[in-house]
């Protein structure tokens, strides 16, 4: 029996990883960030490139990011449920996901897209910390903001690099122009969820809920 795949997209700082972490743990499924796919690789120091591209905000190459998700799905559980967040983030890569849905007995995916403004998204960027460990996210109203403690697993906490001011914007933009062609892709297959992602973490949840079987 095919098990359950769901996509999670959305603007930098529109929550998707928050809420990617969130339906996971309701549905006792498996979470798959390729941000945090890049940020080991960068820690492993194998490609300058990976960095360089990471810290100017601009988009891996599509076959180093295919590469990795294929690599990783093997060495998942094969009967959790998977949640993808920021995957695809191009057609080359919904078109490879569909050939890694046929390997691996996937579904076909329920694709999550949070709506949020870029006003919305650069208030929250400017003030969010990440902590090096777990990779949660932190804003100036949480436990622990202020102390630069994650209170999930004790990691310190700090300002991505690709989270400065002078790069949110073209992240921002090259974000929206990679996803009218990619919410078109899902949306004519009958698989988008356009979630409002404005209001606050407990209420994008529910909203979300409100589509798992």
């Amino acid at each position: 029996m095919n098990r359950p795949l769901y996509i999670f997209m959305g603007p930098p700082g529109s929550g998707k990883g928050t809420q990617a972490r969130i339906l996971a743990k309701s549905i006792n499924g498996t979470v798959m960030a390729t941000g945090d796919i890049v940020r080991e690789l960068i820690e492993q120091g194998d490609s300058p490139e990976i960095k360089e591209r990471y810290d100017q905000g601009q988009p891996q190459e599509d076959a180093l990011i295919i590469r990795q998700v294929a690599r990783r799905m093997q060495n998942l559980s094969p009967s959790k449920p998977i949640v993808l967040d920021t995957f695809p983030l191009s057609i080359k890569q919904a078109k490879a996901l569909e050939e890694l849905q046929k390997k691996f007995s996937l579904r076909n995916p329920l694709v999550f897209y949070l709506d949020v403004t870029p006003q919305s998204v650069i208030r929250r960027i400017k003030v969010r910390k990440i902590c090096k460990k777990c990779q949660r996210g932190y804003y100036p109203s949480q436990p622990g903001y202020k102390e630069g403690i994650c209170t999930n697993c004790g990691g310190e906490l700090f300002v991505r690099s690709d989270d400065q001011p002078e790069i949110i914007h073209r992240r921002i933009a090259e974000y929206q122009e990679r996803m009218k062609e990619l919410l078109k892709f899902y949306d004519e297959r009958g698989q988008l969820i356009k979630i409002n992602g404005e209001p606050a973490i407990d209420a994008v949840s529910e909203q979300i809920s409100q589509y798992i079987p």
